[in-house]
């Protein structure tokens, strides 16, 4: 079964790179390139008693004073401040202990916000972050056309960034999707609440059967999983939307495709019992079970809930779109499921 193994890091800007290019600057280059004395905030300040998270400020704020928020909250992270006198204090401990905020400088300053432009400072903050991406690589690809965001949809820019900036998207998505379960159900027809409520259960106790599939074991195999589960909240806001929209997800689904989608269907799930595993930290031969078996509660709800609120779509046409893109999402992928619903969505 393919499964996404990892997820792009540092955006697609790092492919840009070519093999022929002449011999790059060091970090070293950019070591003497610290931010202005100016840009730092006044300190120390006591971390305990004013804790701050610079990646809610920055990706959940509003207006460019998140930027000298978010700028201040990541300087006192590296402990970086300003004297009394208008000095740069000493650094004490390890600046690179926090690559979340160090690359939040990196941002503001590659893309100038709420400081000037500055590359060689970003650069600077870049070399700095010593996490999984390679950090000469990426100061040197650094360029004004292009920008850098420290948290991508499905993450970030190395280990510590990527389980930061994933659990970010992931409480954004969960939000979300409060929101729009309550819009739905407050748009439905009384008749259709109890069809919605149970689609909605059926759908919880998927997602919590279908997390047991994800890979686990090493902080790689664990990212790749929550950004899988991600995708799958993803595709969920994507199914909710169609609905408040009234737009009909099976409308270009022939029923009589469902024979050949359900027999793909029970050869992957062959093929998984064969390649379980019987240890702990691997997905059981139980676990692809149970999973099952809420997916086709799940698929039944669908057909009980599609066939009552499009009048005129049958129950076969839900069961061969539902088994379509559980097929895809097994053996292509959560992305290539998002892909697929976002596309039918926007019809």
């Amino acid at each position: 079964m393919l499964r996404r193994s990892c997820f792009v890091v540092i955006a697609c800007w790092l492919l840009c790179l070519s093999s022929a290019a002449q011999t790059k600057p060091s970090c070293k280059t950019w070591e003497p390139f610290e931010a202005p004395v100016k840009d730092l905030p006044r300190g120390p300040a006591d971390e305990d008693a004013h804790p701050c998270d610079e990646l809610t400020i920055y990706y959940e704020g509003h207006g460019a004073e998140r930027f000298r928020e978010a700028r201040d909250c990541a300087f006192r992270s590296v402990g970086e401040f300003q004297t009394s006198a208008g000095k740069r204090s000493p650094k004490s401990g390890d600046v690179n202990g926090d690559p979340v905020a160090i690359l939040m400088l990196a941002m503001l300053y590659a893309n100038g916000e709420g400081v000037p432009r500055n590359l060689n400072i970003a650069r600077h903050y870049v070399c700095q972050a010593e996490d999984w991406f390679e950090p000469e690589e990426a100061a040197n690809a650094l360029a004004a056309t292009t920008r850098f965001e420290e948290c991508g949809p499905d993450g970030g820019s190395g280990r510590v960034v990527n389980f930061a900036c994933l659990n970010l998207r992931a409480a954004e998505v969960s939000a979300a999707l409060s929101s729009e379960e309550k819009l739905v159900a407050s748009s439905l027809k009384p008749e259709l609440h109890p069809l919605f409520v149970q689609l909605k259960t059926a759908h919880a106790r998927f997602r919590k059967a279908r997390a047991a599939e994800d890979p686990n074991g090493t902080s790689g195999a664990v990212q790749s999983g929550m950004a899988m589960e991600l995708d799958l909240d993803r595709a969920w806001l994507e199914e909710l939307t169609a609905i408040l929209a009234r737009r009909n997800l099976v409308i270009n689904t022939t029923a009589s495709s469902f024979a050949a989608e359900d027999k793909q269907l029970n050869e992957t799930y062959k093929q998984n019992l064969e390649d379980a595993c019987k240890e702990d930290w691997c997905t059981t031969a139980e676990q692809y079970r149970a999973a099952a078996r809420a997916w086709l509660a799940y698929r039944d709800a669908w057909v009980g809930f599609g066939t009552a609120y499009w009048a005129k779509s049958t129950p076969e046409q839900w069961r061969s779109w539902a088994t379509h893109l559980r097929n895809v999402e097994q053996n292509q992928g959560t992305d290539q499921l998002l892909q697929e619903l976002t596309a039918a969505a926007a019809r």
